[in-house]
């Protein structure tokens, strides 16, 4: 059985940014369910299966009511390591410096670059230059069809 895979991005309000209480009012006015028909007439696509699967968003967006059914059988997708939640913490912090112009993109990348390179090497998936994990995944990979499937926080 085949699932479909969730990946996106949180909301997040970093500590540098200019419009704190304007951020809080977005995130708190994005979750708020009373919200779901402008969100959808706003932006397109909520990640909330109630809201793909309310008749009024699939009758303006037809095509939620198989997004919603998706995403109910649907499995968090992340590569098969256990580092994967702080390779995801690094990529939040250089992005954050990006885009509060702390670093350029170039600079960001590269500093991204050497910390997962590090963390993976100290682990130890490089093995002789050769990425080991992959070869060792690739000859058996996780069984998605047998993982509990996701549900919404909401």
């Amino acid at each position: 059985m085949r699932t479909p895979a969730l990946g996106g991005l949180g909301l997040v309000i970093p500590q540098s940014a200019p419009h704190k209480e304007e951020a809080w009012d977005f995130i708190r006015w994005i979750a708020d369910p009373s919200n779901k028909y402008d969100y959808v007439d706003a932006t397109g696509q909520p990640g909330r299966i109630s809201w793909l699967s309310d008749p009024k968003n699939i009758e303006k967006r037809p095509y939620f009511e198989y997004f919603g059914k998706n995403l109910a059988a649907a499995v968090p997708w992340s590569p098969p390591l256990k580092e994967f939640s702080q390779i995801q913490e690094m990529r939040s912090i250089e992005q954050a410096n990006f885009l509060t112009g702390l670093k350029s993109a170039e600079t960001a990348m590269k500093d991204l670059d050497q910390q997962i390179t590090a963390l993976l090497e100290k682990a130890g998936y490089y093995a002789k230059g050769t990425k080991r994990w992959w070869s060792e995944w690739n000859e058996n990979p996780p069984d998605y069809a047998h993982t509990e499937p996701y549900t919404s926080v909401y």
